[in-house]
C-alpha cells in the first residue's frame, strides 16, 4: 500500500491519506463512515500497524476493487480528493527522534567524494552513523531556504529512506527486514562548509527544512528487494 501526508483547503491540518492510483483517500473520514476508529496520522499507522491493518482492510472490502471515488460512501463525505488537487506533506511530518543516517553508504558515491577532495580511496571496516535533527524534515516539493550567510556550498543527496514500525535491540542481521515498515526517498541537503569546518556531520545536515521526504511511503510488502531500487536525483529540471 501506499501512503501520504496531506492537506485540502477545507482541512489544512495535514492528516493520513491512501493512495490508489491517482485518487488519495481520506483514512479517518473514510473509517469514520463505515463507523470505526482509523488512524488519523502516518506516525499512529506506522507504530501500530497490525491495528491499522484491519482498519484499512475494511476500507478496502467496502470499495470491492473499485476506485475510491466510485464508493458513495467515501466520495459522498468529500474523502476522496484527486492527488493533483491536494498538498502533499513529508509522509512523516516530524519524527518522534533524530533522522538516522549512513554515511559513504554508496561506494560510487564514496569514490566521488574521495575524487572531489583528492582523498585516496576509502575503504570503511564499519559504518559511519549520523543524524539529522526532526526540524530538517521539509515536504517533498517544500523549498530549500540557502541563506548565503550561513552557507555557500550547499549540496544534495538522494537517498532510500526506511521507515522502521517496530521497536527492537540487538537485532541479527537476517531478521532485520521484518521491522521496516516501508520505503520513502529524501534529499540529504548538507552545507559542505560548515561540515567542513566543524570536522563532523551534525550542523552542516541539521539545517532547518535540509530534509525534503517523500511523496509517500511504500510498504514493505510491495518492495521485494530494496537493494534494486533505482535512485535519481535532478538539479534545476
Amino acid at each position: 500500500m501506499k501512503f501520504v501526508s496531506f492537506s485540502t483547503t477545507n482541512f489544512p491540518r495535514p492528516h493520513l491519506g491512501m493512495i490508489q492510483d491517482s485518487e488519495v483517500l481520506d483514512v479517518d473520514l473514510a473509517a469514520h463512515a463505515l463507523t470505526i476508529i482509523g488512524p488519523d496520522q502516518m506516525l499512529e499507522l506506522v507504530e501500530d500497524y497490525e491495528k491499522g491493518k484491519l482498519v484499512l482492510q475494511a476500507i478496502l472490502d467496502k470499495a470491492a476493487g473499485r476506485r475510491f471515488s466510485e464508493v458513495k460512501t467515501f466520495a459522498s463525505i468529500g474523502a476522496v480528493h484527486d492527488v493533483t488537487e491536494v498538498q502533499l506533506a513529508a509522509p512523516i511530518l516530524r519524527p518522534r527522534k533524530n533522522i538516522v543516517c549512513l554515511g559513504l553508504n554508496y561506494a560510487d558515491h564514496a569514490r566521488e567524494s574521495d575524487e572531489a577532495t583528492g582523498r585516496s580511496t576509502t575503504t570503511l571496516e564499519a559504518p559511519i552513523f549520523f543524524t539529522k535533527a526532526p526540524t530538517t524534515v521539509n515536504g517533498p516539493y517544500g523549498d530549500i531556504v540557502i541563506d548565503p550567510t550561513v552557507s555557500e556550498q550547499v549540496d544534495w543527496e538522494a537517498e532510500l529512506a526506511v521507515i522502521i514500525g517496530k521497536k527492537g535491540k540487538n537485532i541479527r542481521e537476517e531478521d532485520a527486514l521484518e521491522y521496516v515498515f516501508g520505503y520513502t526517498v529524501l534529499n540529504d541537503v548538507t552545507a559542505r562548509d560548515l561540515q567542513s569546518r566543524h570536522k563532523q556531520y551534525f550542523k552542516g545536515k541539521s539545517i532547518d527544512g535540509y530534509c525534503p521526504m517523500g511523496p509517500w511511503i511504500i510498504t514493505a510488502d510491495e518492495i521485494a528487494d530494496p537493494q534494486q531500487l533505482p535512485i535519481r536525483l535532478r538539479v534545476n529540471g
